[in-house]
């Protein structure tokens, strides 16, 4: 799996470098990410187009596209906003904007609060000690 991912890592080692001042890529593997950042409603926007329009030209440029189905993003904000959100599109298709993400291992939320990552430890947490009691009968005192 390494050699067959080698050439697409080098072949995409520049993404980092289609962003301008206002967004951040983040590269895992094949999961890219953009962290874009701007401190009023109207520069996100414009800074958001921005983006996206390098992406499309760096992705027809390379002849690469993405898979839409796997596109999403989060809009971070402070639990007492209610504000507007940003919209954006790829290729006139409006991308979701979803409340809460799983990112490397981690459920992030819009409001950058644990809830949603502790509700899903929880549950996996219930889901081994439940194993665990199962079998406690079956095994011996020592295992």
């Amino acid at each position: 799996m390494i050699f067959s991912l080698l050439p697409f890592l080098i072949y995409i080692n520049n993404w980092p470098k289609i962003t301008d001042n206002d967004a951040k890529t983040v590269l895992f593997l094949d999961d890219n990410s953009i962290i874009v950042t701007n401190s009023n409603q109207g520069g996100l926007q414009k800074a958001l187009n921005k983006t996206i329009s390098n992406i499309i030209s760096w992705l027809k440029t390379n002849f690469l596209s993405l898979t839409f189905h796997k596109m999403y993003y989060l809009e971070f904000r402070t639990k007492n906003c209610i504000g507007a959100t940003s919209e954006i599109n790829y290729f006139k298709k409006p991308i979701p904007k979803v409340a809460h993400i799983k990112f490397l291992g981690f459920v992030i939320d819009d409001t950058l609060t644990w809830d949603n990552h502790t509700d899903l430890s929880i549950s996996r947490l219930n889901s081994a000690c439940y194993a665990i009691r199962a079998v406690k009968a079956t095994l011996s005192r020592k295992a």
